[in-house]
C-alpha cells in the first residue's frame, strides 16, 4: 500500500513539473509577438541566435443579457427603455455599442460607438432594431456581440370613469351627468349606452383626446317612463371602444316618481238667462291626475266654494258633476244681471309607496296634491255682449321680421258684469285660450323661412251657449301682419306662440339630438323593390355598401328614429335616419356580423347590446391579448411578478449542501477504491 501511494504521489508531481517546465519554455522564447487562441501564427527561422517570445491571449466571450432577440411591449405613456446588460468571461479595458433602428432603409444609427460602463439604460425607440456591444483587450484587440430585438407600443384599452353604479333622476326633471372616458393612445373612440330611451350619451364618436367628458342626458321624463319599470329602474350598458379594446360599465338609473298635481281643464265664462231654454248651468269637470286617473275613477276628491260671501245653492258630485237651473230669485236688484264667483279645488291621492329618496326631488314629493281654479257664471234677464276697450298694436296693419316676437293686448269691458274670456287665433287655427282677466295679451314669431300674409285674432265671448255667429255674446279684434322672410341659421328659432304676456317663441333654441338604436337590418335590392327605398337612397347605399365590400346579397339598409329633446322645432343638423348595413337573413350573436336584433344593437361583433359584454380590464376573463387575468397587454393594471420560491439565503444554504455532499461522495469514492487495492 506505501509503494502504491508513493507512486500515486509520484505521478501527480510529474504531470504538475511538466505543466510548469511547459510553460516556462514559453516564456523563455525571445521571438516576440501575440498568439491568440484560433489563430495560427506563420513565419520563417534566420541562422543564428535569436531570442523568441510567444504570449498567449484568449479571446473575450460577451455575453448580452439585455436586450434579448424578443419584442418588447410599452404603453403609450410610457417611456421605451430597455437595460443594456453585458457581461464578459473576462474585463475588458474599454465597453462601447452602437444602437442602429432598421424599421426603414437606409437605416437610422440612433448611438454610435458610445463607450459606457455596464450596465445602462438604451432608449431605442420604436421598430425594429440591432445593437452591436464591443469589448476592447488591453492588446488593442476587440470583440463583439449582436443582438436583434423589436419594440412596439401595447393598445391601451379606453377606461370610462366617475360612473355611479346607481344614478337617480326624479320625474318631471331632464337628466344631466357627466362621466369621462380616457384613452391614454388619443385614438378614435366610440361609445355608446344600451338600451337607448329615455337615456342617451354625447358624443358617441371623438378622436384625439386622452380624456374626454362624456354626457349622459334624456328629455324631461314622465310618468310613462316611470310606470312599467320596477321601482322606476333602467339598467344601462355604457360602453367604450379604440376598435381593438373596450370597456364596460353597468349602472342602474332609476326614475323617482312623484306625484303631481291634477290637471283640471279650465272651467270657462258662462251666461244663463232666467228664461229661455239658456237657464241651466251643467258642468262636467274635466280632470286628468296621472296616478289616480280622471274625473270618474273615484280616487279624487272635489271641493266648491262660493265666494263674495254667497251662500251655497249648488254642488259638485264625487265624480266632478255640478248642475243648476236659475230663475229670478239669482238675478240682482231691479231683476239686473248678477255675477256669481267659485273657486273650484280638486284634491288627489298620495303615492302608496314612494321611492325611499325621494327627498331628492324636493320640493315635488309624494304627498297628495291640490289643483284650483276660479270661475264665475252670470245670470241675466237681457244679456248684452262684451266690448273691446282698447288693443295694442293700435295698426292694424303691420309689417314684421319671421323671427321678430310680437306682442298683442286688449283689454275688455262687458255691461253685465261678465269677465269674458279670450280666445286667440293665428291664421284662424286656435292657438290661446285666457281667462278670469278683462286685460289679456298673447305674444308670436312666425319664425324663420316664413313670410306673406298672415292674421293674428282674438275673440271675447261672455260665455252664452249660441254665442258663436251671435252679436250678443261676442267681440273681435283682428291683426293683419305682412311677414319679412328670414332665413334660418343655427339659431334653429322655429314658430310658436306664447301667452298670457309671458315667455315667447323667439328665443334662441339649438337642437339637441336623440336617436333611437338602428332597427333590423334589411336587403336593400328588396327595399328598392317593395317600396321602402327610392332611387337616389338606394343609389347612396350603393356607394355605402360598396366601400364596405357588401355585394347585392349582403348590401342592406336599416334606419332609426331621432328627436329633439329640446323640442325646437328645427332640422338643423339632424342625425342621418338611414344607412348602409351588412345584410343577413337572421342575425345572432354568433354570425360574426355586428347588427341588430331583438330590439337593440350590438356594440362590437357579437358582444354588447343583446349578446354578451364586450371583454374588459374587469371582467375576471384573460382576454384581448391581457397578459393574465385583467393586467396587462391593453389594460391599466400591471400584473405582479411572481417572486422566487427561495430567497438569498436559502439558494446559497443548498449550494453549500450541495458542495458538502460532492465531497462526502468523493471521499467514499476514495475510501472504495483504497479499499479494492488493499484486497488486491
Amino acid at each position: 500500500m506505501k509503494k502504491e501511494g508513493l507512486i500515486f504521489l509520484f505521478s501527480c508531481c510529474f504531470v504538475v513539473l511538466s505543466l510548469l517546465l511547459i510553460l516556462s519554455l514559453v516564456v523563455a522564447d525571445s521571438i516576440t509577438g501575440e498568439v491568440i487562441t484560433g489563430e495560427t501564427i506563420t513565419g520563417e527561422a534566420i541562422l543564428g541566435n535569436s531570442n523568441v517570445s510567444i504570449n498567449v491571449v484568449a479571446s473575450i466571450n460577451i455575453t448580452v443579457d439585455s436586450p434579448k432577440n424578443i419584442t418588447y411591449e410599452f404603453n403609450s405613456a410610457d417611456e421605451i427603455a430597455i437595460e443594456l446588460n453585458v457581461s464578459a468571461d473576462s474585463t475588458p479595458d474599454v465597453w462601447w455599442f452602437t444602437l442602429t433602428n432598421l424599421e426603414v432603409e437606409p437605416y437610422v444609427v440612433l448611438n454610435d460607438s458610445v463607450i459606457f460602463t455596464p450596465n445602462i439604460t438604451i432608449h431605442p425607440g420604436v421598430g425594429s432594431h440591432s445593437v452591436v456591444v464591443y469589448a476592447n483587450s488591453s492588446f488593442n484587440v476587440t470583440f463583439s456581440e449582436t443582438v436583434l430585438f423589436y419594440t412596439q407600443i401595447t393598445n391601451s384599452a379606453p377606461e370610462i370613469q366617475g360612473v355611479d353604479d346607481e344614478i337617480f333622476v326624479c320625474e318631471n326633471t331632464a337628466l344631466l351627468y357627466y362621466f369621462n372616458i380616457t384613452d391614454v393612445d388619443g385614438g378614435d373612440i366610440t361609445a355608446d349606452i344600451s338600451p337607448k330611451n329615455p337615456f342617451f350619451i354625447s358624443p358617441t364618436s371623438y378622436s384625439g383626446s386622452v380624456t374626454r367628458k362624456i354626457t349622459l342626458y334624456s328629455p324631461v321624463l314622465s310618468k310613462s317612463d316611470v310606470r312599467g319599470r320596477t321601482n322606476g329602474t333602467y339598467e344601462e350598458e355604457i360602453s367604450a371602444t379604440d376598435g381593438s379594446s373596450s370597456d364596460v360599465k353597468m349602472t342602474n338609473i332609476t326614475i323617482i316618481e312623484v306625484n303631481n298635481e291634477p290637471v283640471v281643464e279650465n272651467i270657462v265664462t258662462r251666461t244663463i238667462w232666467t228664461v229661455s231654454d239658456n237657464r241651466t248651468f251643467y258642468e262636467i269637470v274635466d280632470v286628468n291626475d296621472e296616478e289616480d286617473g280622471n274625473q270618474n275613477s273615484g280616487n279624487l276628491s272635489f271641493n266648491l266654494t262660493f265666494l263674495n260671501g254667497v251662500e251655497p245653492f249648488f254642488n259638485i258630485s264625487n265624480f266632478g258633476v255640478m248642475n243648476f237651473t236659475a230663475n229670478e230669485t239669482y238675478l240682482g236688484p231691479d231683476n239686473s244681471s248678477r255675477v256669481y264667483n267659485f273657486s273650484l279645488c280638486v284634491i288627489d291621492r298620495a303615492l302608496e309607496s314612494p321611492h325611499q329618496n325621494i327627498s331628492l326631488c324636493e320640493p315635488q314629493n309624494a304627498t297628495n296634491k291640490t289643483s284650483c281654479q276660479n270661475f264665475s257664471f252670470t245670470v241675466t234677464a237681457q244679456n248684452r255682449a262684451p266690448s273691446v276697450d282698447s288693443y295694442s298694436p293700435t295698426n292694424l296693419n303691420l309689417s314684421v321680421l319671421g323671427t321678430d316676437t310680437s306682442v298683442f293686448s286688449i283689454t275688455e269691458h262687458d255691461p253685465d258684469g261678465t269677465t269674458p274670456d279670450a280666445y286667440w287665433f293665428v291664421d284662424d287655427s286656435f292657438r290661446e285660450l285666457d281667462t278670469g282677466s278683462l286685460s289679456d295679451s298673447f305674444d308670436y314669431s312666425f319664425g324663420c323661412g316664413v313670410s306673406g300674409l298672415h292674421s293674428v285674432k282674438v275673440e271675447i265671448t261672455d260665455g252664452l251657449l249660441d254665442c258663436y255667429n251671435s252679436i250678443d255674446c261676442n267681440a273681435s279684434m283682428q291683426w293683419n301682419i305682412t311677414v319679412e322672410n328670414v332665413a334660418c341659421s343655427i339659431s334653429g328659432v322655429g314658430p310658436g306662440g306664447g301667452g298670457g304676456g309671458g315667455g315667447g317663441s323667439g328665443s334662441v333654441c339649438t337642437p339637441t339630438w336623440a336617436c333611437d338604436d338602428w332597427t333590423v337590418c334589411k336587403n336593400a335590392a328588396i327595399g328598392l323593390e317593395i317600396g321602402e327605398l327610392f332611387g337616389e337612397d338606394y343609389r347612396n347605399l350603393q356607394l355605402e355598401c360598396a366601400a364596405n365590400y357588401f355585394n347585392e346579397e349582403t348590401c342592406g339598409h336599416q334606419t332609426r328614429i331621432c328627436f329633439d329633446v329640446n323640442n325646437c322645432s328645427s332640422a338643423l343638423n339632424k342625425p342621418f335616419g338611414l344607412q348602409a348595413c351588412h345584410y343577413t337573413e337572421n342575425p345572432t350573436c354568433f354570425d360574426k356580423i355586428k347588427n341588430c336584433h331583438g330590439g337593440v344593437c350590438e356594440f362590437l361583433i357579437d358582444c354588447g347590446g343583446p349578446c354578451q359584454k364586450c371583454p374588459t380590464c374587469s371582467d375576471g376573463i384573460q382576454n384581448q391579448g391581457e397578459e393574465d387575468v385583467d393586467c396587462g397587454g391593453p389594460c391599466p393594471s400591471q400584473c405582479l411578478v411572481e417572486s422566487p420560491m427561495l430567497t438569498v439565503g436559502e439558494g446559497t444554504l443548498i449550494y453549500v449542501f450541495v458542495v458538502v455532499a460532492l465531497f462526502i461522495i468523493l471521499g467514499i469514492k476514495l475510501y472504495q477504491i483504497v479499499k479494492m487495492k488493499k484486497k488486491v
